[in-house]
């Protein structure tokens, strides 16, 4: 059980830092290997496949990002159940995951084949890259199965307090995708298709070092000794189901972004897909916090340790402005050096680029102030609540685009929009929280009186 983090004892922040460190870390490696895709295209290939791999982004992101955000339910009852000690429903809760992991990863590889070619003319994507777009959306989906697998793992896996073995899948994926990516791409010319079945092989890495580790973990099961409890993946997707369409309104939200962005042309978009690489490693970090946000809540519910959630709440807020903060130091200064890498001699897409760093990037600290009392909300189990909420930031955004964006058509009044929103809702999200958190303390003495 070394592996894993006593979350209901001892500092907080000790306790946090542990679980959140090799997520962060990992997150990192990733988008440095996503660096290295982007790199290796521009180096090696046309430099507008990138924008074809950008626009294939916000589309797989509508079919993908529903399963990451099931996963979470996995994640919240696993922790939950660990806490309270309950060691044989945290194992069916392990043994469901892979049954929802291979069902979902099935269904959405099936829709993403359908649903690529009509998506990619709802976004308008630009006639130059369109048919290097739809070649990365079909190949991607072969291992779209895969990848659905190992985020139920690693969501299971997180939930019982071990973060390494996720991670080390992750690093180990991400080395093998670089690899390939330079063999397919520079060696055997395959442009974005070479990119496209390089992630796909990662995918299938991933999953099986996660299984690995699943199955060698205390609460593992054998694979012939898998099975199916409706009861279980009742539960699981009542709590992981909201989070899901909050990722696909979000993901259909930046869909709105990306047709925004194609409307300025291929240039644009191919300078926002090298922004945005320079922003995911801002982003990993919070992700990286927020799951431990969640699972230190969950293990609490379960243990009954209600005196601890504020406590996680304070501690897990001044963790993400913190590294905002000194993410945002670190990352802006070297903005000139980091687009030069990838649009040298290429003044337009370079001048994209930099646009959308300065009304992202600057004000990041805002995405803290929404997603850590977004994290409280659904590690209490409000995941419906912030559904609505991130529903009601989507809906912000997308009539900004429809109405304000044609009255000033510039790329940063599209993008001033997303710190305005992280702000909102926010603020929403907290009071929510605070609500949803008296709503259960209150149930749960009277639950102890009767």
């Amino acid at each position: 059980m070394k592996k894993q983090i006593d979350m209901m004892n001892g500092n907080l922040v000790t306790g946090m830092l542990r679980f959140a460190f090799p997520l962060v870390v990992s997150g990192i490696l990733q988008v440095f290997y996503g660096i290295a895709d982007t790199f290796v295209l521009c180096r090696f290939d046309d430099p507008l496949s990138t924008g074809a791999v950008g626009s294939a982004g916000g589309i797989i992101g509508c079919v993908v990002n529903v399963f990451i955000g099931m996963a979470l339910g996995v994640n919240i009852l696993a922790a939950r159940f660990y806490g309270a000690g309950d060691m044989d429903a945290v194992k069916r809760y392990g043994e469901n995951s892979i049954v929802l992991g291979g069902v979902f990863g099935l269904v959405v590889c099936f829709l993403g084949q359908i649903l690529a070619r009509p998506l990619m003319e709802i976004i308008g994507v630009a006639p130059e890259i369109r048919a290097k777009t739809i070649i990365y959306i079909r190949i991607y989906m072969y291992g779209v199965p895969f990848s659905s697998l190992y985020n139920f793992l690693a969501a299971f896996l997180r939930g019982i307090g071990d973060t390494k073995s996720p991670t080390r899948s992750l690093i180990i994926s991400g080395a093998v995708n670089v690899v390939l990516n330079v063999v397919f791409v520079k060696f055997f010319k395959l442009s974005v298709a070479g990119v496209a079945l390089a992630t796909a092989i990662s995918m299938f890495v991933s999953f099986a070092v996660t299984l690995w580790a699943y199955l060698k973990s205390p609460v593992g099961s054998r694979l012939t000794g898998i099975r199916f409890n409706k009861t279980v993946c009742r539960s699981i997707i009542a709590m992981g189901l909201p989070a899901g369409l909050q990722n696909l309104l979000a993901s259909v939200s930046n869909t709105f972004t990306t047709a925004a962005m194609n409307s300025f042309g291929a240039a644009a978009i191919s300078g926002e897909m090298i922004e945005m690489q320079l922003e995911c490693i801002l982003i990993t970090g919070i992700t990286g916090i927020n799951t431990a946000i969640v699972t230190f809540v969950g293990q609490n519910l379960g243990a009954k340790n209600f005196g601890r959630l504020d406590k996680i709440f304070n501690t897990g807020f001044v963790m993400e402005v913190a590294y905002c903060l000194i993410a945002t130091a670190v990352c802006y200064p070297l903005r000139y050096w980091f687009v030069n890498l990838f649009a040298e001699g290429n003044a337009e897409v370079a001048m994209y680029a930099l646009i959308k760093m300065d009304f992202i990037i600057i004000p990041f600290v805002t995405f803290a102030f929404e997603n850590a009392p977004a994290s409280m909300l659904r590690g209490v189990g409000g995941t419906f609540q912030a559904m609505l909420i991130a529903a009601f930031g989507c809906v912000f955004r997308v009539v900004w685009i429809l109405f304000l964006l044609p009255q000033y058509r510039t790329v940063g009044c599209l993008f001033i929009s997303y710190p305005i929103v992280w702000t909102l809702c926010g603020v929403i999200y907290y009071i929510t929280y605070i609500i949803k958190k008296k709503q259960m303390l209150k149930n749960a003495v009277e639950l102890s009186v009767a």
